[in-house]
């Protein structure tokens, strides 16, 4: 089983345009909302996404394979704070 990295909405919504930021056939494209979706198998992403466009464009297609690829990579967190990492900080001991 892979382990995806988790990200938070708003962290995964600025790489995602930070990365179509580059792709000037996605110049329209004004954000990228980002809300989670009930999984049914483990190999499905837990989020899915949605743009907002300037405009009556379509959006390429460009676009939604770099949603797709964070998709395949990346696992919502389940807020927008810090993920906890299950370690036990230094000192600390569980009661």
């Amino acid at each position: 089983m892979v382990i995806k990295e988790k990200k938070t909405a708003s962290e995964l919504a600025a790489l995602i345009m930070r990365e179509i930021r580059d792709l000037p056939e996605c110049d329209h494209i004004a954000r990228v909302a980002i809300t989670r979706s009930p999984r049914q198998t483990l190999h499905q992403p837990n989020w899915r996404f949605a743009w907002t466009v300037n405009g009556r464009w379509s959006v390429p297609e460009a676009a939604f394979k770099v949603a797709g690829r964070w998709q395949a990579q990346t696992d919502l967190a389940s807020s927008d704070g810090p993920e906890p990492s299950g370690r036990i900080a230094a000192g600390a001991f569980p009661r």
